[in-house]
């Protein structure tokens, strides 16, 4: 059995590091939230496959029974090397050194 007076001293230090990780988490949150990151980067030419669209200005590639652009669906396809500016979080498609 633990003692009162030592088991008492674990509600505040567990409550005061709750308290920590909330913050930092609304820290987190924040900065992701306003993050404005924007340059010139390279998209390499990538080979994958993966559910997309031909209407949303990033898949262009065609194919010879192809009615309604806006139909998603899936294949094996290739991005050409791409360079331009956009707006962009850190993510799988977008990483880059400064």
């Amino acid at each position: 059995m633990i003692p009162d007076f030592i088991r008492l001293q674990w509600v505040p230090m567990g409550l005061a590091l709750s308290a920590a990780a909330l913050g930092l988490s609304i820290i987190a949150a924040a900065l992701l939230v306003v993050e404005k990151h924007s340059h010139t980067h390279v998209h390499e030419p990538l080979t994958h496959d993966h559910r997309h669209r031909h209407d949303d200005g990033h898949h262009t590639h065609d194919h010879p029974s192809m009615i309604d652009r806006s139909l998603t669906h899936s294949h094996v396809h290739t991005h050409e090397r791409l360079e331009h500016t956009h707006p962009h979080l850190p993510d799988l498609h977008h990483r880059h050194g400064h």
